[in-house]
Formats: structure tokens, sequence, C-alpha cells
């Protein structure tokens, strides 16, 4: 049919928008069909974690340790293992394999062992992303296998639309967030907002001219920045708390999340807001995809 998915190389051609995934870093790029970026993204984040079950916490600031466009520290690289297209009747899947490995420090060290750097593989990372010949929605399957401990993973997305307030589904209904949170000055009773409220099935970043929905399975904590999404994948941490404020002093070793993992998302940009575009109807068909 004139309508069918078209392939070539790196790029993938749908009736809704095209696509071009980096083979050396799996980032996919989402343009309209006159060439304009709608979003970029799918790129895995890997922050210090040193909370506990209640708070996110970092031994320093910027907290990023490693991204998959290779901001952060210099010892550790992510080194991709295999980019491939299957391509179906209705759909294109494409897969990308990377690894991640990093430089650590024995944990004990003394004057007559002089310090050894030893080289480790951290992370299995594989990655697919569907895209359909007639749905406008693109879907993100993504399997890591994490020995990393006391990380955050995250997943980032660069949308180009930069707001005060972005929506969000909860328990009552669609509520504007702030993108932005401040505490007043002397209010030393209140804690700092974390800036990583939680959603359910979707929220949706909008500039009123066009918008993008983030679609989810399980993973309801997003943080935006600027024009910047981060959805976390998950924290590995060993404490149920860390300062013994919110809580005792427990290890917490299943916390740790050194096992397999599997997470599912997705995004669908569209025209208007999420009313104008009905997102909601969009969202709940993806959530509850058999």
């Amino acid at each position: 049919p004139a309508d069918k998915i078209k392939v070539d190389g790196n790029k993938i051609e749908t009736p809704f928008f095209n696509l071009k995934v980096n083979e050396e870093n799996g980032i996919v790029e989402v343009f309209d069909k006159t060439g304009n970026l709608l979003v970029s993204g799918n790129e895995i984040i890997i922050e210090d974690e040193v909370g506990d079950l209640y708070y996110h916490r970092s031994r320093f600031s910027p907290e990023l340790i490693k991204s998959e466009s290779g901001e952060g520290f210099q010892y550790g690289s992510f080194k991709p293992k295999g980019f491939r297209i299957e391509e179906e009747s209705s759909r294109i899947k494409i897969v990308f394999e990377n690894e991640y490995y990093c430089l650590t420090w024995p944990y004990r060290l003394k004057e007559r062992f002089p310090p050894m750097l030893y080289k480790y593989k951290t992370l299995d990372i594989y990655k697919e992303i569907i895209v359909f010949r007639d749905i406008p929605r693109i879907e993100f399957t993504t399997r890591i296998d994490n020995k990393y401990p006391n990380v955050r993973l995250r997943v980032k997305f660069d949308t180009g639309i930069e707001r005060k307030s972005y929506f969000r589904e909860t328990q009552f209904g669609v509520v504007p967030e702030p993108t932005e949170h401040f505490v007043k000055a002397g209010d030393s009773w209140r804690s700092e907002p974390s800036r990583i409220p939680n959603f359910m099935s979707w929220f949706d970043v909008s500039d009123g001219v066009r918008g993008i929905t983030f679609m989810n399975k399980g993973l309801p904590a997003v943080e935006i920045i600027k024009d910047s999404l981060y959805i976390t994948l998950l924290r590995s941490i060993n404490e149920l708390s860390a300062d013994g404020i919110a809580g005792p002093f427990v290890p917490t070793q299943d916390a740790l999340e050194l096992k397999p993992y599997t997470f599912e998302y997705a995004l669908q940009p569209h025209d208007g807001d999420w009313r104008q575009a009905e997102m909601y109807k969009q969202a709940q068909e993806f959530h509850h995809l058999p």
C-alpha cells in the first residue's frame, strides 16, 4: 500500500512522522513530515544514588555519572553491541543493544596495597523501539540487567517545549503540575520539594500548538528540567532511611535492584493540547494492551 512504512538504513518513514536512530547510542529522533524535530531521546542516564526508600540523594552535583550520548565521568563508557531493524507488515521494530563498563576502586585500601582499578561490565541494555503503520504511537521496551549498585537509572527525552507547567493523570483526574518549585526563605519547617511528582498512566507536555504525551506501565516518576524530561527506571539503594529521620536505619539489600528488569513506555506527538487530541483515550489504549 501507498501508506506502508519505508526503511532506508537507520531512517524510517511512517504515515505520521519520520524517525532516525543513532546506531552508536540508540538515541531516536522524531520529525514531522516537513522535517521539524518533534522529540529526541530514549537515552539511558546513570546518576549517583545514596538515598533511601523515601528520598533520592547524591554525593555530588551534577549527579550524572554517564549518559549514552557520552556526557559524564571519563572512567566509564558505553559500548554498542548491536543494531538491527526488523520489518513486519504493519509495524517496524528497531533493536539496539548496549553495554556499560566502568572503573571502580577496591572497597578497602591499605598502604602496602596500592590503589588498583578494575574494569567491570555493570549494565546490559536491550532496547526495542516499535512504530506502526496505522497508529501514531511510538512504543519502547527497555530491558536492563543491572549489576551496578547505588545508581539511579533514568531515560531522557528532549521535547523542544519549555513550559511552566505540564499535565499529569492522577487518581482524581488530570491536574496541572509546575515544572519549577520554590520554597520561601525562612520556612525551615518545610522540606524542599522533590520536583518528581507521581503520575498514573500518562502525562503531557504541550505549548497549545503541539504537544507530546508520554505513557508508561509502572514508571510513575518524572522530572522536567527546561525542555528535557527524565523518567525514573530504577533507584538502587540499600537502606530504609539514610538519615534516621524518615524511619529506622534498616538494611534493604533487595532494594539494590541487582537483577534484570523490563520497562515499557511510549510517546505520541499530537496537535493542540491533550484535551483537543483526546490523549487520555490513547494513553488508556496503551496502558491496557494485553
